[in-house]
């Protein structure tokens, strides 16, 4: 495993905007080097506390980085039981990769599948840059 310190956003990008970025860099695990991006994933923890259910677990947030770019950006935090909105988010997190954005939009990156392995995403973009060069 390779771990590499980055600066990056401390959520996926909102109806209302971006998240903001970590103050210091954060040491990322490296799950994807391609020719155009990079994917990193981060643990987390995942807290639902309310009066009556106290819900505590681990889990990771996924991470891209544009080569040459300074920031990598999350798009997704591996909440258990999250199945809808998976494609609206999506489209949220890449929306500046107009190619991306046409294949979540015909559902050509299966919602299952996503779920089950969530760094696709990183392999998927690095082709769509790719092609886009």
């Amino acid at each position: 495993m390779i771990y590499v310190p980055s600066r990056a956003t401390k959520r996926a990008p909102t109806v209302f905007g971006t998240g903001p970025e970590y103050r210091n860099p954060v040491l990322m695990r490296l799950i994807y080097e391609g020719k155009n991006v990079d994917g990193y994933v981060i643990p987390c923890l995942e807290q639902n506390i309310t009066p009556s259910v106290n819900y505590i677990s681990n889990t990771y947030r996924y991470y891209y980085k544009v080569k040459g770019e300074d920031v990598a950006k999350a798009y997704w935090f591996d909440a258990s039981g999250v199945t809808t909105g998976v494609k609206a988010a999506l489209k949220l997190c890449f929306k500046e990769f107009p190619g991306m954005v046409e294949l979540i939009e015909d559902n050509q990156i299966p919602r299952d599948e996503f779920l089950k392995n969530p760094e696709i995403m990183v392999f998927i973009l690095d082709d769509v840059l790719e092609t886009e060069k």
